[in-house]
């Protein structure tokens, strides 16, 4: 059970570890592993040994169930992360004013202009570090109906190479998620609110340890840090008027911290926010117009009939976006800009070449001043080409709405 806890296996991979031990195993009496991975958790969550490194502590108690935080301690998170001598020696923390071709350029975490700030407001026998955090769903059976929600904890200060390995991330917690009496509890806006109280509360007795300090021993950089977003945000829940700013009425634990703005922090990974994300929308708007000029049928009928080739999908039953993976989502962008072409809807081919040129910069790991510049106006041709697009068909669904929800965040970065 520990290998399967400290590698954050799911239950299918454990249950054939231990389907392996035992087929391969010269036991004489009867296996010493339990019958399957269900059955050992329940067990353990029944021990009650102090050296576990794994705790748990309730969050909430709803229709007489109550939810825990499974979680290690913070600290020890990040205490494993830097008595790794090999992680030790790459780590950064010091501001490198990254330059390419003598012009300000962008890479690593600390050649950022924040770190420089912050290095600026610290003593200089101190050092900056940098907590990520980061989350994904992930299944826990093989039909894949059942899931916890894992938040990992790395460190900027890990440069990208090192960083994409496995042992520089540490399981910190699984959220827990609330179970509905029924469908209509589950659709209902007070069972949504208390999903979202559950979640702060839970970040919140998991980071709190790390701001147990005195108030006068904080470090002052309101005075360089602009924190316009996170008060103007507070500003709204504190009048009760979250709605104007498309908020929920839910207090943000990231408020109470001192010194964060959590607007500034909060980055999207790529495959989640440009493969699964703002593509998938743009394909959904597509398709919306398709069907008032009624050609849905002929972009299908081009898609399928594109040749096979090795490096690309073939949708053979053309667009279904329930089931596209982000390897998936990224092969239509190839020929979107294609498809689309000739069918008397004005700017949509632009649209899907703008948003190949800001994709493919996106990638980039390494930016110059002049490459961000180029992509403000890139990203303004995409903005500008969605908007003709809208005004041309009047289509103000949901999906438009979340499209330029999703261009807004991005331009906050």
């Amino acid at each position: 059970m520990a290998l399967v806890i400290e590698n954050n296996l799911n239950n299918k991979a454990g249950n054939a570890i231990i389907k392996f031990f035992n087929k391969h195993s010269d036991l004489s009496q009867l296996s010493p592993l339990p019958k399957n991975i269900e059955t050992g958790r329940k067990f353990m969550d029944k021990m009650n040994i102090s050296q576990l490194s794994y705790s748990k502590y309730c969050v909430l108690t709803h229709n007489s169930q109550d939810y825990f935080v499974h979680y290690r301690p913070i600290k020890n998170c990040i205490k494993n992360l830097l008595s790794n001598p090999d992680i030790l020696k790459n780590l950064m923390f010091r501001y490198e004013n990254l330059k390419i071709e003598d012009e300000k350029s962008y890479g690593e975490q600390n050649s950022g202009n924040w770190w420089k700030r912050a290095e600026r407001s610290i003593s200089n026998h101190a050092n900056i570090l940098s907590i990520i955090l980061y989350s994904d769903a992930t299944t826990t059976d093989t039909l894949g109906k059942s899931s916890l929600h894992p938040i990992y904890v790395s460190l900027g200060n890990i440069p990208t190479w090192r960083r994409n390995k496995e042992d520089v991330k540490q399981l910190l917690e699984y959220l827990p998620i609330l179970s509905a009496k029924n469908e209509k509890e589950k659709k209902s806006s007070e069972f949504k609110e208390l999903a979202r109280e559950t979640f702060h509360n839970s970040i919140k007795f998991l980071l709190d340890p790390l701001f147990q300090v005195q108030r006068e021993d904080l470090i002052d950089i309101r005075k360089e840090v602009i924190l316009r977003n996170h008060v103007n945000m507070k500003e709204y829940f504190d009048s009760n008027t979250s709605n104007l700013a498309g908020l929920e009425q839910v207090n943000n634990y990231f408020w109470s911290i001192s010194n964060l703005n959590i607007y500034a922090a909060i980055v999207p990974d790529r495959m989640h926010h440009l493969d699964l994300g703002l593509f998938k929308y743009q394909i959904e708007f597509t398709m919306e117009l398709l069907k008032k000029k009624k050609s849905l049928n002929k972009v299908n009928e081009r898609i399928a009939n594109i040749p096979r080739h090795s490096q690309l999908k073939v949708f053979k039953k053309g667009i279904q976006l329930s089931r596209l993976t982000a390897s998936e989502y990224r092969d239509m962008m190839k020929i979107m800009v294609f498809v689309v072409d000739d069918l008397q809807i004005e700017d949509l081919s632009e649209v899907y070449m703008k948003w190949n040129e800001m994709y493919l910069l996106s990638r980039s790991e390494k930016f110059k001043e002049s490459d961000l510049e180029n992509f403000q106006e890139i990203f303004s041709g995409v903005i500008f080409r969605n908007f003709n697009v809208i005004l041309n068909f009047r289509n103000f669904s949901r999906n438009i709405t979340e499209i330029f929800e999703n261009f807004r965040k991005l331009l906050k970065r």
